[in-house]
């Protein structure tokens, strides 16, 4: 147990020492993103090419080249609460953490209707918690993993006949939309992609054989110009769902289409069927097996003007998840079908009704599952690094259903454990909710701005410890608390910031970005109380501070 800490703003030292950039080219036009096909995982496909460091372009008409640096280093302190039903406690002080991404992109230029060669690596270099991550006997997939050293991104190579036809092939991560289900980590890491609490981490990986084609984009009057068509063949180097580092293997086909209205207005639709077998050897569940079909429907209307980024931007995801698998058995059902389904969208209104305020809307239903013997699996979890709030999922959830698997497993409890049960721990993801996040900010000045949001947040199916709920309460939902649930309400999050901004002198396209984030969480019915022997205060907080590298 931890003792309790006071809430505060606590002083957090964190010593950085960011290389600047090695080069920087200028973020490529959209009307070259719709060019980059894209493509998924479990739940997934499309991989988005933009590059995400700050790079210098040697601009010659037969070579592009640009290579550079983007990361992040924070430090949080965080408080203790409660994560299970005896009373034990979530570590508390302070964790460091870092992301560290190196990247070099090459192509040739040849004109729009010519053929050219191109090929992108990077790799980070370092990410996740560095020093006072969780001690992982406590739980599985707890906040504050040790960090993983050379992680590779993408590492490709394709050609293409300007926007009419291309091929391409190698590692590469996934973006789809918001990042629902295919989520590349890049958020947190450009200025592009610069999202308010969002911290994100190595993505979704497969090594791929992809064709994308824009059939009519040379026929100016076409109403089919703007179609993308994308198909791909992948092979999942790691996800959230699967890592062939552990015997997992999965192999998926993709299909989607995406339809450009303008530059960044556009609509689109994708289909993933994914197998997955473990070895019988694998780390985690061996010998198990699952089938899914992945529907996604996505959408992004962005009418923000490019130069102010004054106007208004709507974007929308919607994902079903339809299959069967041999996780989890019980003996009644030894395959159990799965159906799922989230969806989450999200508004921003910037600069409109007055100069440097923006207002932001983010809301989200992810399917839950309260009955784990009725031969269905129906908990949808979005990808792990879709992020709302400090707290609530990213932290208190990850604790509480990381250490459920433990408790479900005490041999001083149970006979045999259950199979499979390190599937209960959500790492973050969000799930089990719907979710009402509004966000206000304000920029005073080009490089200072403060920010806050209040996160809302139900479940739409009680959250549930799977050995209390058998063996207190003769089936009726317990939370991880031990708690017989009040009510569907899940927290309260008021989550508040600032940030500044400095630019670096050209030709570096980048800034150097210092932010300060404070959350607070209060727990409702469906949670369940967070206090502890040592902690009577029935809330959770945390403090974090981060220096960043952000490029085009």
């Amino acid at each position: 147990m931890q003792r309790r800490a006071p809430f505060v703003l606590p002083w957090i030292a964190v010593l950085l020492g960011l290389v600047p950039a090695l080069a920087q080219a200028e973020e490529p036009p959209a009307a070259e993103l719709a060019e980059s096909p894209t493509a998924a995982e479990v739940l997934a496909a499309a991989t988005a090419v933009a590059a995400d460091a700050p790079t210098a372009a040697t601009d010659t008409n037969a070579l592009t080249l640009s290579i550079g640096l983007t990361g992040w280093v924070s430090g949080q302190y965080n408080s203790a609460f409660r994560i299970d039903p005896a009373g034990n406690s979530s570590t508390s002080g302070i964790e460091y953490a870092s992301r560290l991404r190196v990247r070099a992109d090459a192509e040739t230029k040849e004109g729009d209707h010519r053929w050219s060669v191109g090929g992108a690596i990077s790799v980070d270099a370092i990410d996740g918690t560095i020093s006072g991550g969780a001690d992982s006997s406590m739980g599985d997939k707890l906040p504050g993993a040790a960090a993983d050293s050379v992680v590779l991104q993408d590492a490709y190579v394709g050609v293409k006949y300007g926007k009419i036809f291309g091929i391409r092939v190698g590692a590469m991560t996934s973006q789809w939309g918001l990042g629902l289900v295919a989520n590349d980590g890049a958020n947190g890491m450009s200025l592009e992609r610069n999202d308010w609490f969002t911290l994100t981490h190595a993505a979704d990986r497969n090594l791929r054989l992809m064709v994308h084609s824009m059939p009519w984009a040379n026929c100016e009057t076409s109403p089919l110009r703007g179609l993308l068509l994308i198909a791909a063949l992948d092979k999942v180097i790691d996800d959230d769902t699967a890592s062939s580092a552990d015997g997992q293997n999965a192999e998926q086909v993709v299909a989607a289409a995406k339809m450009y209205l303008a530059e960044k207005r556009w609509f689109g639709l994708y289909y993933v069927r994914r197998w997955q077998h473990n070895d019988v050897t694998a780390t985690y569940n061996p010998g198990k097996d699952l089938r899914v079909h992945v529907a996604d429907a996505a959408l992004d209307f962005d009418w923000r003007d490019k130069e102010t980024r004054q106007g208004v931007r709507v974007e929308a995801e919607a994902a079903g998840i339809l299959g069967d698998t041999s996780l989890a058995p019980t003996p009644e059902y030894p395959r159990h079908d799965i159906q799922q389904f989230g969806a989450f969208g999200r508004v921003t209104y910037a600069g409109v009704a007055q100069t440097g305020l923006t207002l932001q809307l983010d809301s989200g239903y992810f399917s839950g599952d309260a009955n784990m013997d009725d031969g269905k699996i129906t908990a949808f979890h979005a990808d792990r690094n879709l992020r709302q709030g400090l707290l609530l999922f990213d932290r208190v959830l990850a604790w509480q259903t990381g250490r459920a698997r433990r408790t479900a497993s005490d041999p001083t409890l149970v006979g045999v454990p259950a199979e499979d049960l390190d599937r209960l721990a959500s790492g973050g993801a969000i799930f089990d909710a719907i979710t009402v996040y509004p966000k206000v900010g304000y920029r005073f000045t080009p490089w200072l701005e403060i920010y806050g949001g209040a996160l809302l947040a139900w479940a739409p199916s009680p959250l549930v410890d799977p050995l209390h709920t058998r063996t207190d309460a003769g089936g009726q939902p317990i939370n991880f608390a031990g708690q017989k649930a009040d009510g569907r309400y899940l927290a309260t999050e008021i989550d508040l910031g600032a940030r500044a901004m400095w630019w670096l002198p050209e030709p570096w396209q980048a800034a150097v970005q210092l932010s300060l984030e404070q959350g607070f969480l209060l727990p409702g019915g469906a949670l369940g109380t967070l206090t502890t022997a040592d902690n009577t205060d029935n809330h959770a907080y945390a403090t974090r501070l981060t220096v960043a590298l952000l490029g085009r």
